[in-house]
């Protein structure tokens, strides 16, 4: 895999009158670098992200986020994997062992002061993105088993979604009080979201395996928080049975309310009985 370079290549384009030239350069190296169409289309997201983000022109901005993007043929080809991986992972729910084990893990990772652990524990019990957690999330007191939150980064073109209710798998009061404390202590990378990814994606990993794996089965990914928290939520604290699961996730992970397709994604998990 290849490094990525946003940052070289903004400064680049802005000193260039070949832009056209440029990004094709640029593409050239992001596929050759990164083999799979999952791995090449993040990085296209990053370097869009970036680009919309920066102070290029209008008409510099529409060259490149015209150029630096899968085919058609590769977008169609990266949505049926997609389907057919969700498929896959939906035949075969990996099981939590131990719900209340995980919730008592993470509860302990945020009064701890270690920068790291506190992102994946504020992740597990809430169900927020770990660079939401480490760079824009806020939290509000709302009820004993809720929270209002803000900050969410993929919002599909929604713009800012504002606020809206989530519940918590621990006392509310505490997260409010720790991610005080947090944020007070860690204020390295609020707004940062590349820095804080290049530089804590490997320890997050690892401390998420090392921290987690006890109490799911299989290998514990960061990513893979979400959707533990949404199978807990499903569980313990949902109340309308009339409300499917799908429904209910797209809810509290911050969806569309018109797109339930996303929560398949989600449906990863199963509570052991």
């Amino acid at each position: 895999m290849g490094l990525m370079q946003i940052e070289k290549f903004i400064d680049n384009i802005s000193n260039l009158s070949e832009i056209e030239d440029r990004c094709q350069q640029e593409k050239n190296y992001i596929d050759a670098h990164y083999k799979t169409l999952g791995s090449r289309k993040y990085t296209f997201t990053l370097y869009r992200n970036a680009v919309r983000d920066s102070s290029l022109k209008d008409s510099s901005k529409k060259v490149i986020l015209n150029i630096l993007k899968l085919t058609t043929e590769e977008t169609l080809s990266y949505k049926e994997d997609y389907k057919k991986k969700v498929k896959e992972e939906q035949n075969n729910l990996k099981l939590i062992i131990d719900y209340q084990g995980y919730i008592n893990k993470a509860e302990s990772l945020i009064k701890t002061n270690l920068f790291i652990s506190s992102v994946l524990g504020f992740a597990a019990l809430t169900g927020r993105r770990v660079a939401e957690i480490a760079c824009s999330a806020k939290f509000q007191l709302h009820s004993p088993s809720h929270l209002m939150f803000s900050g969410q980064l993929k919002t599909k073109g929604r713009g800012d979604i504002g606020s809206y209710l989530i519940p918590c798998l621990t006392s509310p009061i505490e997260i409010v009080s720790e991610f005080k404390r947090f944020r007070k202590n860690f204020p390295r990378y609020i707004g940062e979201f590349r820095a804080f990814h290049n530089n804590n994606s490997k320890d997050l990993s690892v401390q998420a395996k090392r921290h987690f794996s006890d109490y799911v089965e299989g290998e514990v990914k960061p990513k893979d928080l979400r959707a533990i928290y949404a199978t807990i939520a499903c569980k313990t604290i949902k109340e309308n049975f009339r409300q499917s699961e799908q429904s209910y996730m797209a809810d509290i992970l911050g969806h569309d309310e018109n797109d339930l397709n996303t929560c398949n994604s989600y449906i990863d998990y199963k509570i052991k009985d």
